[in-house]
C-alpha cells in the first residue's frame, strides 16, 4: 500500500498561549526621556477585569478550533470527497485550508504580547531564559511526542508491509531539524509530520521577540495613525514577499511568521485603542467567514496573501474588542473545549489520516450508499479529533505542567502567576 500526504500548500496552526490571569507591571522609556511604571501612557490594558479575561481567552479559543478544522479539511480533501463528491462545492474553501496559517501567526503575536510586552521593556537575560523556557513547555512536548510515534512507524514500515512513497522527506537530517524546531530556518521543506514545519516559525520568532518587542513598545505610545500605516506596510510586504520569492503560494516560512506575528503585535496595541461593542463582535465574525470564503475567489498569489493575512488580523482586532452575542458564540463550552485540544489536533490529524487509509481505505466505499458513505467521513474526521484529545490529555497538559515544574527548579522558581 503506497501513502502520500505531502500537500502542495503550507497549513499551520500555531498554538495561542493562555491569557494570564493578572496585569503585569512594567516600565517603559517614554518619547520625553520620561518613563511610566505599572502601564503604557496611553495603552490600557485588556485584562482589566477578571470576567473579560476569561472572556477574552474563550472567544479565542473559539477561532482557534474553527481554523484548525479549516486545517484538518483541507488535508483530508482526497478522501472526503472520494467518498462525498456531492461536498465538492466546498472544495473553494476547504482548499484554502493553508491560510490558517496567518490567522494563527497574527493571534500569537497578539497572545504574546499581551502576556510578555511590559517585561521586555528593559531586557534580562534571565527573563528572555524564563520566556523560552516556557515557551518551549507549551510546544516541545506533543511535537516530540508525535515525532518520535512518526519516527518507529517510518522506520518499521517495510515490517509492517507500508511502502513510503517519498521516503527523501524523512531523512535523518530532517529529523535532526526538526528536534531542534530549526526547519523553517534553513529552508521552506515541510519534514516528518507535514504541519509541524510551522512550530520551527513560531520558534524563531520567540528567539526574535524581544527585538520584536523592542518596535512594538516604541509604537504603542505612538497615535493610531501610525499604528494603522504600521499594519498597512506588513500587510504590502506580505503580498510582495510572495511575489518576489514565493513558497507554496505564499512567503518563504521565516518572512510569513515574522510578518504575521509582527502584524499580531500591532493589532494588540490597536486593540488597547479601541470601545469594546457588539458591533466589533458581529464584524470580527463576518471577517472569519470572509477569510474562510474570499481568498478563493483570488487567483493572484500575491494578492490573495495579502487580503489574507488583512483578514486575519481584522478577525482578531475585532473579536478581542467584541462583546456580546458573538463572543459568547465563539466562547460556547464546546468551541472552547475544542480550542483546548487544537493544537495537538493540529499536529496528530496528518499521522492520524496515515493510519486511517491504511485499516479503512476511502476507495472501498465509493461505490456506497450515502448513509453509509457520510457515516465513513465522518469517522475519518472523529478519528483526527479522538487522535487529539488523546495527544492532549495524555502528552500536552501533563508535560506541560511537569516541564514547567522541573524548569522552575533549575531556573530559581518562576512566581507562580507567571505560570
Amino acid at each position: 500500500m503506497s501513502l502520500d500526504f505531502r500537500a502542495n500548500f503550507r497549513s499551520c496552526y500555531v498554538l495561542a498561549d493562555t491569557v494570564p490571569s493578572q496585569a503585569f507591571p512594567y516600565t517603559v522609556l517614554m518619547p520625553n526621556g520620561g518613563n511610566t511604571s505599572d502601564s503604557f501612557a496611553s495603552v490600557r490594558r485588556l485584562d482589566a477585569t477578571k470576567g473579560h479575561k476569561k472572556n477574552l481567552l474563550r472567544q479565542l479559543n473559539g477561532v482557534r478550533i474553527v481554523a484548525a478544522m479549516w486545517v484538518v479539511l483541507y488535508h483530508y480533501q482526497p478522501q472526503i470527497y472520494g467518498i462525498l463528491p456531492e461536498l465538492a462545492f466546498l472544495a473553494p474553501v476547504t482548499g484554502m485550508g493553508y491560510l490558517a496559517v496567518d490567522l494563527f501567526f497574527v493571534l500569537s503575536g497578539f497572545i504574546i504580547c499581551y502576556q510578555y510586552l511590559g517585561r521586555f521593556s528593559h531586557f534580562t537575560r534571565i527573563a528572555y531564559v524564563r520566556f523560552l523556557v516556557k515557551r518551549l513547555a507549551r510546544i516541545y512536548p506533543a511535537h516530540f511526542a508525535v515525532l518520535l510515534a512518526l519516527a518507529v512507524f517510518v522506520l518499521g514500515s517495510d515490517a509492517i508491509g507500508v511502502k513510503i512513497t517519498d521516503p527523501e522527506n524523512y531523512s535523518a537530517s530532517g529529523l535532526v531539524l526538526d528536534l531542534f524546531l530549526l526547519r523553517s530556518w534553513v529552508g521552506d521543506s515541510q519534514g516528518w509530520n507535514i504541519p509541524a514545519w510551522s512550530l520551527s516559525a513560531e520558534w524563531l520568532a520567540y528567539v526574535l521577540y524581544p527585538v520584536l518587542a523592542l518596535g512594538v513598545t516604541w509604537l504603542a505610545v505612538r497615535r493610531t495613525r501610525l499604528l494603522l500605516v504600521a499594519a498597512s506596510l506588513i500587510v504590502l510586504f506580505e503580498g510582495l514577499a510572495t511575489s518576489v520569492y514565493p513558497s507554496s503560494h505564499m512567503p518563504v516560512p521565516a518572512a510569513r511568521i515574522l510578518l504575521a506575528f509582527s502584524l499580531g503585535c500591532v493589532v494588540y496595541l490597536l486593540s488597547n485603542k479601541i470601545t469594546h461593542s457588539e458591533k466589533n463582535g458581529w464584524l470580527g465574525m463576518g471577517s472569519l467567514v470572509a477569510l474562510l470564503v474570499l481568498p478563493a475567489s483570488i487567483s493572484v498569489d500575491g494578492l490573495r496573501a495579502s487580503v489574507s493575512l488583512l483578514l486575519a488580523g481584522l478577525v482578531i482586532l475585532l473579536l478581542a474588542t467584541g462583546s456580546g452575542r458573538p463572543i459568547r458564540l465563539l466562547g460556547a463550552r464546546l468551541l472552547n473545549a475544542g480550542g483546548l485540544i487544537s493544537f495537538s489536533l493540529y499536529l496528530a490529524h496528518v499521522p492520524a489520516l496515515m493510519l486511517i487509509v491504511r485499516t479503512l481505505p476511502a476507495e472501498r466505499f465509493y461505490d456506497s450508499a450515502i448513509f453509509f458513505r457520510l457515516a465513513v467521513a465522518a469517522l475519518y474526521l472523529i478519528f483526527a479529533v479522538a487522535a487529539g484529545s488523546f495527544l492532549y490529555q495524555l502528552v500536552e497538559r501533563p508535560a506541560h505542567k511537569m516541564l514547567l515544574n522541573v524548569f522552575d527548579k533549575r531556573l530559581g522558581g518562576l512566581p507562580k502567576q507567571q505560570r
